[in-house]
């Protein structure tokens, strides 16, 4: 008997499309106006920090923002075994086994409820907040913990390009959609709906 073959995933269609839009980015000028838009929008102290992320090549790269916010910023880590922890940013960084830096497990450690905006990078965001990422639920699975531990979730900021941003998504039932959008044209509520 023939087994059926698989079905197609239709983001990986949207996935390819993505790739190929941000080849055509000037990254470094994105980012530029990218972090000018987020420090005017957040202003984050020890007890409201933003959980931000050491960017991968291809991605927007928000150091420039990290410094304007000293001891407020927290990134994720990947550890081997279970999903993603909080820790403060430091210069204590390690190179993942994927070639992504990221705090060491010594890193001090950052309570979710401490975290006021996450910033989070994607292939591609759609004009409500719907976001396509790489295709692992680190992300969302993150989200369900923080909705789960805070009365208030944290501000959701896709990281992008206006190039980036479109109109629909495919989208599944786990999916998370961001609060927010920031691009080089500045940080716009996600427009549910549409």
């Amino acid at each position: 008997m023939a087994q059926d073959a698989p079905k197609p995933n239709p983001k990986d269609g949207a996935r390819a499309v993505a790739k190929q839009r941000r080849a055509t980015l000037d990254l470094p000028v994105v980012a530029s106006q990218v972090c000018a838009h987020l420090v005017e929008f957040l202003a984050p102290g020890p007890e409201q920090m933003v959980l931000s992320y050491l960017a991968m090549p291809g991605e927007i790269d928000l150091h420039a923002a990290h410094g304007q916010w000293p001891g407020a910023v927290a990134v994720t880590r990947t550890p081997e075994v279970g999903g993603l922890t909080i820790h403060q940013l430091t210069n204590d960084l390690e190179t993942h086994r994927y070639g992504f830096d990221q705090p060491t497990a010594s890193a001090p450690e950052i309570a979710v409820h401490q975290i006021a905006a996450v910033l989070v990078p994607g292939l591609a965001f759609s004009h409500s907040g719907d976001r396509l990422g790489w295709g692992k639920g680190h992300y969302d699975t993150m989200f369900a913990a923080m909705a789960a531990a805070n009365a208030l979730p944290p501000m959701r900021i896709g990281v992008t390009s206006d190039t980036l941003v479109v109109g629909q998504l495919p989208t599944a039932a786990h999916d998370v959609a961001m609060t927010h959008l920031v691009t080089e044209s500045g940080v716009r509520p996600a427009r549910p709906g549409n």
